[in-house]
């Protein structure tokens, strides 16, 4: 268990050396995603998720239960934790976020009404807590993220697009 621990580290230690290297050479760089030695992609987008579920406005979650609120902070985590399985089952693993790495999260809300943006962006809060549960975000401070929530008026596909960019 131990020995297998030190080796996952020593991997990760190398592609971080590996993505300085290419910064130093003034490549474009961010995150390796399931690739073969050799193989190169654009790199600078992370990850991209869609989840069929909509946030609720930051007034439908200051006037929730206690106990429903933690129950909607419980089924965002699971939200994420299907749509990271998908994305490593199809692309690879991502790597996790590391101290002092800055992510740009863009978040798009397709939903049926619209709301101002200030309920929107205050609902986002258990999503954007879920992916700092998962550690594909270090913190939820502006220093540790760059925030953009957007929404989009779809009748027909209604769900919350995120996408993850370094």
């Amino acid at each position: 268990m131990m020995k297998r621990n030190l080796e996952q580290r020593r991997s990760k230690n190398t592609k971080l050396k590996e993505r300085a290297a290419l910064k130093e050479k003034g490549m474009k760089t961010g995150l390796s995603i399931g690739l073969n030695k050799g193989m190169q992609i654009n790199l600078n987008k992370l990850c991209h998720f869609w989840i069929p579920r909509v946030t609720p406005s930051n007034n439908v979650m200051l006037r929730m239960h206690h106990m429903a609120r933690h129950k909607l902070n419980e089924t965002w985590i699971w939200e994420i934790r299907a749509a990271i399985n998908d994305w490593e089952h199809e692309y690879g693993e991502i790597v996790v976020a590391g101290w002092g790495v800055k992510r740009r999260v863009k978040i798009v809300s397709c939903r049926h009404n619209q709301v101002d943006q200030d309920n929107l962006t205050g609902g986002t809060k258990p999503l954007i807590d879920a992916l700092v549960h998962h550690r594909i975000l270090w913190n939820d401070t502006p220093k540790d993220m760059e925030l953009s929530v957007d929404q989009k008026i779809d009748r027909q596909n209604v769900g919350t697009y995120i996408e993850i960019s370094i």
